[in-house]
């Protein structure tokens, strides 16, 4: 799977496309696939593709609503997702 990138508006292809390439990472999580690894390969985010998705500590506000609710109501170490923005 190649990398999703959207204009401002994305169209119902785009998001499926997303939504797949998000649910073929967590497959791969659960099969015991590296985080860190998998974020390098995925992550849309060049400065988040370079740490293997460490996000650091942040603020929930720093965070847009759907992201920040879905990462502050988890467990850690969970896997939650995918969730849209």
């Amino acid at each position: 799977m190649g990398t999703v990138q959207f204009t401002a508006q994305p169209s119902k292809e785009d998001s499926t496309e997303a939504f797949d390439q998000a649910n073929y990472v967590i497959r791969q999580l659960n099969a015991g696939d590296d985080f860190a690894s998998l974020a390098r390969t995925f992550s849309t985010d060049a400065s988040n593709a370079e740490t293997g998705g460490e996000l650091g500590w942040f603020e929930k506000e720093r965070m847009v609503p759907e992201f920040a609710d879905a990462a502050f109501a988890a467990t850690v170490g969970s896997v939650v997702g995918p969730v849209q923005t």
